[in-house]
């Protein structure tokens, strides 16, 4: 599978909104330390990708 900055975009928006979006069973809560380390497990697993993945450019955009 190749994946395309759109996709790399959504996860990463996906995951600044966690804490802070009301889902269907109510507040996605998580703690900063959560977030930052599924953001960094999934900049891990997303370098290897793409050898273009730039990891601080995606934490940034997870507002982690």
């Amino acid at each position: 599978m190749s994946f395309q900055r759109r996709h790399y975009a959504l996860i990463a928006e996906t995951i600044a909104t966690f804490g802070t979006h009301m889902g269907p069973l109510g507040a996605l809560d998580m703690t900063a330390e959560t977030k930052a380390s599924i953001a960094t497990f999934f900049a891990g697993k997303l370098r290897d990708t793409n050898p273009n993945f730039n990891r601080d450019r995606f934490l940034r955009a997870c507002k982690v």
